[in-house]
């Protein structure tokens, strides 16, 4: 079968450009940032802010000057619940539990020198099946938890062009304290993300948007 150079030029055009999703995490370990923070973005793309903790919110900023919305989009404020938040990895869940096991040893031992030599394998056999009982339903819990620690409240906006989009967090006086970040932030001039940290910085109210969510998509929030 034989192809024109047309017509192959033309299934090229034709053929679908992925669109990339970019992450940013919003108050990672209780601090007032976004991450990264910024993106260069391509229109069409996706940026989705993953809240992990405390209430925070990611809202669109006029950029001439901050803590200011400009009504491109807004996720209101995203309360995480603690259990989300404080949800430990396995990892950190096991060295929580490594005192207690060293208590039951210890006390396991301690019994074990004031027992007789032929109830000794008896009493330990008994223990480990007790410690093994009681472990079971106390391993239970943290996997629980964990799920919706890996599937965090999150807002997810679309890219339409390559303009600089200042985002800030509305919450209290967290703009002012530096939770901001760009998207698609210009090198030099009046929209760096350099620029509109210090007009943040400098802002004498933080304003927060009516009208709830706009311009976007909320998803994990659970309702309070």
């Amino acid at each position: 079968m034989h192809f024109s150079a047309a017509l192959l030029v033309e299934l090229i055009l034709s053929s679908p450009v992925w669109a990339a999703t970019w992450q940013v995490t919003v108050g990672a370990n209780n601090a007032l940032t976004f991450i990264p923070s910024s993106v260069n973005a391509q229109p069409g793309d996706m940026v989705q802010f993953n809240f992990v903790s405390q209430n925070h919110t990611a809202t669109s900023g006029d950029m001439s000057q901050g803590c200011t919305p400009d009504g491109k989009f807004n996720s209101d404020f995203v309360p995480v619940p603690s259990n989300v938040a404080a949800a430990p990895p396995a990892a950190a869940a096991a060295a929580a539990a490594a005192p207690a096991k060293k208590a039951k040893k210890a006390k396991k031992a301690k019994k074990a020198g004031l027992l007789q030599k032929a109830k000794k394998a008896k009493k330990a056999k008994k223990a480990k099946k007790a410690a093994a009982a009681a472990a079971a339903p106390a391993a239970a819990p943290p996997a629980a938890a964990a799920a919706p620690a890996g599937q965090p409240p999150s807002f997810t906006v679309k890219v339409t062009d390559t303009n600089p989009i200042a985002v800030y967090c509305a919450q209290a006086a967290h703009c002012q304290m530096g939770m901001v970040m760009m998207i698609n932030p210009s090198t030099n001039g009046s929209a760096t993300l350099g620029t509109y940290q210090q007009l943040s910085i400098a802002a004498s109210a933080n304003i927060a948007p009516s009208g709830g969510v706009t311009g976007g998509t909320i998803a994990g929030v659970m309702a309070t």
